[in-house]
């Protein structure tokens, strides 16, 4: 029995770590939340806190979890310990000798730095600024442990469904493009405007037939429409058959090919996959989330950040072909943390390759496979990335990888969203593919020209 109420604490403990790790201000609210009474509740009534003999998944969360909680309040009390006069001036000051809860207290005293910093003499500046840079370490240590914790999980979901790709059912029928027609890959932006406006819909269809062009999709698209409102969902596969006839771009074995298959077979392949799919979903968030606290100069509101999302391929070229370990620092050489993390990584492509801008790959399992890889990569620099606070457009992002992996293949990617299309020229440019990305209003464009001719 108190093995399931050891997973039930790890499970409420996620969820109070969670909101902490979003938002350090709201530990007082969170003090007295309904999941922290339930909390405590349960731990007084846990009598048997070793790991069993089973070492099942609830004894193994709960000692890991707590492990992560409980080093973090008690780094807190030793940074509070360390500055024992100046906690005792701040106290006096604002009258928080009774405060009891260390936790409470530093996150008091470092949640407005700039009024606290008025009441402090200009020798008390410095000693006030170190101990509002480690409380803020500690809760960073404290997130990145959190997200580590979480991304193993999803990892052995990932794992442990690997077995679908021998359970699914694949009826691709092989379709041959012929070089003279233009191919345009659709995302799921075009699709809604196509089922929202009929009028757009008639002129789409209309120019698919006097151009002799062809509209492709992939499962990601298909995913897509999943998610989407169950009203929509019959109008929007019907349009998608409509548009694509079925045509798809899909990968088999280590190569990425033209396929006709019905969508009755692709959104049944698409279902079975749901819960790896929605993990690896998941898996985008913490890695994001991991990445704003592992990586503090690569913050979006950094001066690093706003540098090279201007010109990323001036960054890039600044950056020394060498990588000196020496100079590690973290926080003074965004230039060489790069170098070090593509090392650690073994990245199949090196910081001479990105300077040069010259990518290569050697087969199209390999293109893919390095389109993720540089994708990676601009998610930890923050390179036309969502805001972290963004939970929804961080998890599609993960769908927008894999519609860069898929979309090469194709003339034209059509799609409204600018960071997609800023990261995707940047990718293909390096690894020298072709593709074109098109807005709505492009496309509306090369429809326009089209008749004029």
């Amino acid at each position: 029995m108190d093995c399931v109420v050891k997973l039930n604490i790890s499970y409420i403990l996620k969820v109070l770590i969670g909101k902490l790790v979003s938002d350090s201000d709201s530990w007082m609210d969170l003090k007295t939340s309904e999941e922290f009474n339930l909390w405590i509740m349960l731990e007084d009534g846990l009598k048997d806190r070793i790991i069993c003999e089973k070492q099942c998944m609830g004894c193994l969360d709960y000692h890991l979890v707590n492990r992560i909680f409980y080093d973090f309040i008690e780094n807190i009390k030793i940074i509070n310990n360390k500055n024992t006069d100046l906690i005792n001036c701040l106290s006096d000051k604002f009258s928080l000798k009774n405060e009891e809860d260390p936790v409470s207290l530093a996150f008091e005293l470092i949640s407005n730095p700039v009024y606290v910093e008025r009441q402090l003499d200009e020798k008390a500046h410095h000693l006030y600024k170190q101990y509002v840079k480690g409380v803020e370490q500690v809760h960073s240590a404290l997130a990145v442990g959190y997200c580590q914790q979480r991304m193993t999980e999803l990892h052995d979901i990932i794992i442990s469904n690997s077995h679908f790709g021998e359970m699914q059912s694949l009826s691709y029928e092989d379709f041959e493009v012929s070089p003279t027609l233009n191919t345009f890959y659709l995302d799921q932006n075009f699709v809604s405007k196509c089922v929202n406006d009929k009028n757009f819909m008639l002129q789409v269809e209309n120019y698919k037939k006097r151009s002799k062009s062809i509209f492709l999709s992939s499962a990601y698209l298909i995913e897509d429409g999943i998610k989407m409102n169950r009203v929509f969902l019959k109008s929007y596969f019907e349009l998608l058959f409509e548009l694509t006839n079925n045509i798809l771009i899909a990968k088999q074995d280590r190569h990425l090919k033209f396929f006709k298959e019905q969508i009755d077979s692709t959104v049944e392949r698409v279902i079975l996959w749901l819960e790896t799919t929605r993990a690896a979903e998941g898996l985008k968030l913490y890695k994001s989330l991991y990445n704003n606290y592992a990586y503090p100069m690569f913050n979006r509101k950094s001066n690093i950040t706003k540098t090279l999302n201007k010109d990323i391929k001036v960054f890039f070229a600044d950056i020394d072909d060498d990588f000196h370990p020496e100079s590690f620092d973290m926080e003074f050489n965004s230039h060489n943390i790069i170098h070090g993390i593509m090392i650690g990584k073994s990245y199949q492509f090196t910081i001479q390759d990105i300077k040069k801008g010259h990518v290569t790959f050697d087969s199209d399992f390999d293109c893919m496979n390095k389109i993720e890889q540089l994708s990676e990569l601009m998610d930890l620099i923050n390179f036309e990335t969502e805001s972290i606070k963004d939970i929804k457009k961080i998890k599609s992002s993960y769908q927008d990888t894999e519609h860069l992996k898929h979309a090469w293949k194709a003339d034209y990617f059509i799609t409204d969203d600018v960071k997609l299309i800023k990261r995707g020229e940047y990718i293909y440019a390096l690894l020298g593919i072709k593709t074109k990305f098109l807005k709505i209003s492009d496309f509306k464009k090369t429809m326009v020209e089209f008749y004029a001719h």
